[in-house]
């Protein structure tokens, strides 16, 4: 596709961003919501009816964890309606919530959760973003195509007992309307997505982001996930480069050939730079906070010619904060109402956060969710202007307890921080437990362990032991100290061996600071 046409989609998107009205502050959203939900099941229990103001609202409604809205989603499922919010949902989407990749053996706090959409929903959505998206286009004048992060399908497509679509494109959070713009910037055309071979799904999307020269700009959650296609550069080249030279078909489609992407894919095969396949990518979005920060530091130097924004913090239940063109991430002060706990469990508003605490995320969203606690921390990094500053600092529920210890993956992230490349901590079960730091041999000198290894485990060792519980386990004998795990290309093995386990529902896959997960055995 030409600059020129490419250059008016874009202008397309950012027109509709023009014209999205201005979505109403949190009190005015909230005290709306409640009176169109006044009539449902949960409305009525709580008497939405009668609440007239916020205060009137956080006395009425207690804190709500997943486990206290499963039964009412699942009468969603099978159909019912006015249950949460009015009506049937438009969709549910589905989330690990803790992470079905994380939880250990036995536990079930990694279960799949399905969250649903309502019509209003899917409209808050649309009032965060679509600015969000529009800002980007004006400040990185965006002119070529683009790469959406296009998951292959993990899963058929999914209806609930009650006939309600599982999953959502991309686009549908953005509005119908916004469909034949992304369709015609997207680099890896749509059908991609539903390729359920794995292997065949890498291969097609490499072939055609190969063939975008002037890619500019990728859309990613996760910065593994990316890494993970630019393995594929070499793992799949042979693949590839039969494909780009002679053409071919996969799944159904036919691959055309292209011997200048083919020149341009034999040169980074000798360089390694990126650049000379996309030399105009400007811009990628991808989480960059708590343990996705090492792997978009890894991003960033593979991608030495683009600009990395941080995500902010986008989560299936709704969204809590949005990068500004500063790439400060603000907490969501229009079309949403958000809360935030204490650690003494004091829940305050945003107004009332202080600088260089962590809290916990309470939502209230369009979608039925109420004073809902989704597992996520944040913490506070001051004001801009009128609104805070907040960034994701990890998951509350993720944590491993080997013999009274309780790390959490908050907690391992921070005592991970400062390490370079990948790093994980894994729990030891056995006679003697104890924690295993895994690290890339490739950043420490070779597979048999060094010096350099073990000052890390030393490192994390220190750390850890400000943990009184987990420094008392150490002292009495009940846990080893840290020692190191070097392994090759072990962000590479865990991707590999999460990739299977994601076809239960989880299209995301997020490589945490602490594996729990006892399956996970990289060597």
């Amino acid at each position: 596709m030409s600059e020129l046409r490419c250059k008016s989609h874009w202008e397309h998107l950012k027109a509709l961003a023009d014209r999205i009205p201005t979505p109403a502050d949190a009190r005015t959203w909230l005290l709306a919501t409640l009176a169109r939900n006044s009539g449902t099941e949960f409305g009525r229990r709580y008497s939405f009816g009668t609440i007239r103001s916020i205060r009137d609202y956080r006395a009425a409604v207690p804190v709500h964890g997943y486990e206290h809205l499963a039964p009412y989603i699942a009468r969603m499922a099978e159909g019912e309606e006015d249950v949460l919010f009015q009506g049937r949902p438009a969709a549910f989407e589905c989330t690990s919530g803790s992470g079905a990749l994380n939880a250990p053996a036995g536990q079930g706090g990694g279960a799949a959760r399905y969250i649903p959409y309502s019509v209003q929903s899917l409209e808050d959505f649309r009032g965060a973003l679509l600015p969000w998206l529009a800002d980007l286009i004006a400040v990185h004048d965006l002119s070529g195509p683009a790469y959406w992060s296009i998951s292959p399908a993990l899963r058929r497509e999914e209806r609930t007992a009650g006939g309600i679509p599982v999953g959502l494109a991309d686009y549908r959070y953005l509005g119908e309307e916004t469909r034949d713009a992304f369709s015609a910037l997207s680099a890896v055309p749509f059908w991609v997505g539903a390729v359920e071979d794995a292997a065949v799904w890498r291969l097609a999307t490499l072939y055609h982001l190969l063939r975008a020269g002037e890619l500019a700009f990728l859309c990613l959650w996760s910065p593994s996930f990316f890494l993970r296609l630019l393995a594929g550069l070499e793992e799949q080249a042979e693949s590839l480069l039969l494909l780009l030279r002679d053409g071919g078909s996969l799944h159904g489609h036919s691959l055309e050939a292209d011997t200048g992407a083919a020149r341009r894919f034999s040169a980074y095969l000798q360089s390694g730079d990126t650049r000379v396949l996309w030399p105009r990518l400007a811009l990628v979005s991808a989480w960059a906070d708590a343990s996705a920060a090492p792997y978009a530091r890894l991003l960033r130097q593979r991608l030495p010619q683009a600009h990395l924004q941080p995500k902010g913090l986008l989560c299936t239940e709704g969204v809590v904060s949005v990068p500004d063109v500063r790439d400060r991430a603000l907490a969501l002060r229009k079309g949403g109402f958000l809360e935030f706990a204490d650690r003494d469990g004091s829940v305050l508003l945003e107004e009332e956060l202080v600088e260089g605490q962590s809290y916990r995320v309470i939502m209230t969203t369009g979608g039925g969710l109420y004073r809902y606690a989704n597992g996520d921390q944040v913490r506070c990094l001051g004001r801009a202007g009128e609104r805070m500053r907040i960034v994701f600092v990890g998951r509350t529920e993720l944590h491993s307890d080997l013999v009274g210890e309780k790390l959490t993956d908050v907690f391992v992230t921070a005592c991970l921080s400062g390490l370079p490349g990948f790093a994980m901590l894994l729990p030891v079960t056995g006679e003697h437990p104890c924690y295993r730091l895994l690290l890339d041999a490739r950043d420490y000198g070779g597979s048999r362990g060094t010096r350099a290894a073990e000052a890390a485990a030393w490192q994390v060792e220190s750390a850890l032991r400000d943990n009184p519980q987990y420094a008392y386990a150490v002292r009495m004998g009940q846990l080893g100290e840290t020692r190191p795990l070097l392994a090759e290309e072990p962000l590479e093995q865990y991707l590999r061996w999460a990739e299977p386990l994601a076809r239960a529902g989880q299209s995301v896959i997020k490589v945490p600071a602490l594996c729990a997960n006892p399956d996970f055995i990289p060597w």
